[in-house]
């Protein structure tokens, strides 16, 4: 229980689910398949920041960080991407549109 004071997420929304050990359990039915990626079930796992800073504070020294990482990886398959994130990644991948749409933004603001 040591990371829920050290997660973010936790210490705004106060829930189980939204906590590192909360992720984990579901991570872990996720992999075994006892619960589907739903997007009531994704929401839990789409809320975390990834800032890592359970790890720190957990004693077992769990790996969060790559466990997280798996579980976006693997849930991609199931859950494709939407239009405007794969619009996004690939803009932000290739310097050439990157530049003009930082460009406009700045305008805009």
């Amino acid at each position: 229980g040591f990371c829920l004071s050290s997660c973010p997420t936790y210490v705004t929304l106060e829930d189980e689910n939204d906590s590192p050990r909360g992720r984990l359990v579901l991570m872990r039915a996720l992999l075994d398949g006892r619960i589907e990626p739903t997007d009531e079930a994704m929401q839990h796992v789409d809320r975390c920041l990834g800032c890592r800073a359970c790890e720190t504070a957990c004693p077992s020294g769990v790996p969060y960080g790559r466990l997280l990482e798996a579980t976006r990886a693997t849930i991609v398959t199931a859950r494709p991407l939407g239009f405007v994130a794969r619009v996004v990644l690939a803009v932000i991948a290739r310097e050439w549109l990157l530049r003009p749409a930082l460009l406009k933004a700045r305008v805009i603001r």
